[in-house]
């Protein structure tokens, strides 16, 4: 479901979805992440859609070391109001992502 809230928040700010990898932590969490677009067909994704659609390695190069430091807001903490953070996720460890907050 978060891919596809990613898409329509995309959709309706007029920006191209960059899609993460796919994690497939309903098989286990020892089960590594593959590319989106060998999971899902994404040409045809983007021709249904009319819009282009791109993939994580698409703009950073895969055995990149550098973290780069972005900041983020969540919805998490709105609908959980016990937690004081966003809701931790591996993918942006895996994406090299320093998420920081507000």
């Amino acid at each position: 479901m978060t891919y596809i809230n990613l898409i329509y928040l995309a959709i309706i700010t007029e920006r191209i979805p960059v899609i993460p990898m796919f994690t497939p932590s309903h098989i286990g969490h020892t089960v590594p992440p593959v590319d989106f677009g060998l999971v899902f067909d994404v040409p045809r994704l983007r021709k249904t859609l009319n819009i282009p659609v791109l993939e994580w390695h698409d703009v950073k190069d895969r055995d990149s070391k550098e973290v780069d430091d972005i900041g983020c807001w969540n919805t998490w903490e709105a609908v959980k109001p016990s937690d004081d953070h966003p809701r931790h996720s591996f993918v942006t460890d895996h994406l090299k992502l320093g998420a920081s907050g507000p």
